[in-house]
């Protein structure tokens, strides 16, 4: 999430209204089948009658609608129509989660996180975001694919402070049979994208699905042209022997059928 240092929303009660709007709007458009509480409380929103809205939401909330409860959340938080009470709102959250809304998964894993409402707990915070992601909620897709992304910054950076990376690859030098580096490697290749974000995403997908398989591995993400086009190679590796990354190759074929094709590379 997000933090500015000077907030300029807190200055403007009218940029103020516009930014709970936003926020505040994708959550109400994830429905399920309509409850007449819920429906007022939306109308009573939208006319920014909170306090009103806000008892609306409250009622459908204690009939178990998992939207009325992610809208009382956020209420809560916001602190419209009601005082702010974040652990209400953390609360209120969990039991919409718990019923299987994406919005209010994405909303307990991103409390969880930052530790807002509730104790800090990154790994269930991620657990209830991959929840939305797999309902395909954008927002935690997002997310997840930023973190993806800040990961893989790291992991480039310690390679950087190991190896020279202004080396072309396509230099090679001679080296000491017991240098460890000599030694003939072996990479997996999963898939080719159009964009380095994609085959980031890509390989977040595949690592989710195949923990077990893949732990250990680092993926490498390769630009070539061709045909006047760029394509990200997404590869992951390394393995000391062809026959391992072989077998690798083999057990994410059989287990993960979003797998399309797996080659092996050597180095």
């Amino acid at each position: 999430m997000i933090h500015f240092k000077d907030n300029p929303w807190k200055h403007s009660p009218f940029l103020n209204l516009v930014f709970r709007s936003v926020i505040f709007g994708p959550f109400l458009g994830f429905s399920i089948a309509s409850l007449g509480d819920y429906d007022v409380g939306v109308t009573e929103y939208q006319k920014k009658n909170f306090s009103r809205a806000f008892v609306e939401f409250e009622q459908a909330s204690w009939e178990n609608d998992p939207r009325a409860q992610t809208a009382l959340a956020l209420m809560y938080k916001y602190g419209e129509g009601t005082k702010i009470n974040l652990s209400e709102a953390y609360q209120w959250n969990l039991k919409a989660a718990n019923l299987g809304h994406p919005p209010a998964q994405y909303n307990a894993g991103i409390m969880l996180l930052e530790g807002v409402g509730i104790e800090k707990n990154e790994k269930e915070g991620r657990e209830f975001i991959a929840l939305a992601a797999e309902q395909g909620f954008a927002r935690a897709k997002e997310r997840i694919a930023f973190e993806t992304e800040k990961m893989l910054e790291t992991e480039k950076s310690d390679w950087s402070r190991r190896w020279d990376l202004r080396v072309p690859n396509h230099v090679r030098f001679s080296m000491p049979q017991d240098h460890p580096q000599s030694k003939k490697t072996f990479k997996i290749q999963l898939g080719a994208m159009s964009s380095k974000r994609k085959s980031e995403v890509l390989w977040n997908d595949i690592f989710r699905n195949n923990k077990a398989t893949l732990y250990g591995l680092r993926a490498s993400f390769e630009k070539v042209e061709q045909a006047n086009k760029a394509i990200w190679r997404l590869r992951a590796g390394d393995f000391k022997t062809e026959e391992k990354a072989k077998e690798i190759c083999a057990r994410l074929l059989k287990e993960d059928n979003l797998i399309s094709g797996c080659l092996v590379i050597s180095d």
